[in-house]
């Protein structure tokens, strides 16, 4: 005989299902991406936090008991909609770490996409440097061409773009200035020995 207290189905018995089971009240999100050390994460700026925040057995307890105590969580009593639902939400300490977490990541990514356009027009910028050559004589194009990849060569021939885009003179004639010449050779005698 079984007991009236207890959820059990013939199916059950016969093992054709498997018993329910209560879920657990925390269940770690699974690793969608590298998980970095402490160390690599210090190292990079990121904010120091308690540790116990990364813990899951202190986490769960956390919501257990914010779930069932007022002390605990002022939201308690307070609807999603409520304005002081989220400000009180912000306020907790492990959110505060998250928070602070999000923003430092925040940071870099805009950091890394001021690079990327930076990049980007360099690379645009290089394009035009490298048509607006094929307009020169060859004597300039043998002059420059082993030492286009060098910096300073590169950055010499934007600021001759420029001062073409400003003058309104091309930049050819404006390259194949004395003045002009006499750089990237000095640029040409340095990196070739």
């Amino acid at each position: 005989e079984q007991s009236a207290g207890k959820d059990f189905s013939l199916a059950e018995a016969a093992g054709l299902t498997v018993a329910k089971q209560k879920p657990p009240a925390f269940v770690a999100p699974a690793s969608s991406g590298p998980v970095y050390s402490k160390e690599q994460l210090k190292e990079w700026g990121y904010p120091v936090y308690d540790p116990k925040f990364d813990d899951p057995e202190w986490l769960s307890q956390q919501l257990q008991r914010e779930q069932t105590d007022p002390r605990e969580n002022p939201n308690f009593f307070l609807s999603h909609e409520d304005p002081r639902f989220w400000n009180n939400a912000a306020r907790k300490p492990h959110m505060k770490a998250l928070l602070q977490s999000d923003d430092h990541w925040k940071l870099r990514k805009n950091t890394w996409l001021e690079q990327f356009q930076q990049v980007k027009q360099s690379n645009d910028f290089r394009r035009e440097v490298a048509d607006a050559l094929e307009e020169c004589s060859m004597a300039t194009r043998r002059l420059v061409g082993p030492i286009l990849h060098c910096r300073p060569v590169e950055s010499h021939l934007m600021q001759v773009v420029g001062q073409s885009r400003e003058r309104g003179v091309p930049f050819p004639q404006l390259v194949e200035t004395a003045e002009h010449q006499r750089i990237l050779m000095d640029f040409r005698n340095t990196f070739d020995h």
